[in-house]
């Protein structure tokens, strides 16, 4: 399979962008969560009790609202951000592998495109990259065996709110690492530092770079 130079410029332009894009995803998890999302607790608790102030004189009331700010504050809102950015993050990326592989699809002249494919999600998007646009994934296959652990647990963290039991990623050591909550009995997943250095997705675009754009100097 090969592409034209001008093709390959366009999908090196293309391939960057992504890239980057991912990589400023990073950073700003990165200051949403030290800048805004640390503390949370105490700043919700100054926002709540400067607007309803009125309605905390009762001393019964107020203990069940810090009650719920704690849980709230500390707990479920930052949980469920970190959730939102991880799925989120992974959406995209998906979709914008979809489009670079109808990209390549389209520009080398294959006869087959990604939706030919059977599978579903990046599992599909590989095969068609390494069966019909022949890349070799020989050599980061750690890189890409991370990133079908986070399609599934997208997926665990969207329609099983996280909880591990019975799916085949609950036993990973850097998934046990990187993603179970503080109490490991409860197979369930929380998103504390993937959101912080998850550079897979830009390391992905860089190697599809370095596969299809071998002509283009950087």
């Amino acid at each position: 399979m090969t592409l034209s130079k001008d093709s390959q410029l366009k999908l090196f332009i293309i391939l960057q962008y992504s890239s980057t894009k991912h990589s400023l995803i990073t950073d700003s998890s990165f200051l949403l969560k030290s800048q805004y999302l640390n503390d949370f607790e105490s700043k919700l608790r100054e926002y709540y009790y400067e607007i309803h102030r009125n309605e905390l004189k009762d001393s019964e009331t107020k203990k069940t609202i810090d009650d719920l700010i704690i849980n709230v504050g500390a707990e479920e809102f930052p949980h469920i951000t970190l959730n939102a950015i991880f799925s989120s993050s992974y959406n995209l990326f998906e979709n914008r592998l979809i489009s670079i592989s109808n990209f390549i699809s389209e520009h080398a002249k294959l006869n087959l495109t990604v939706g030919d494919i059977d599978g579903k999600g990046f599992r599909k998007v590989k095969t068609f990259l390494k069966k019909v646009a022949l890349v070799q994934f020989e050599n980061v296959k750690e890189l890409t065996d991370r990133i079908l652990d986070y399609s599934e647990m997208r997926n665990i963290l969207l329609h099983r709110d996280g909880q591990l039991k019975n799916s085949t990623v609950s036993q990973k050591p850097w998934v046990i690492k990187d993603f179970l909550s503080t109490d490991k009995q409860s197979l369930q997943i929380t998103t504390k530092s993937i959101y912080l250095s998850n550079n897979d997705y830009s390391e992905f675009f860089q190697y599809l770079s370095q596969t299809f754009c071998s002509d283009v100097k950087s």
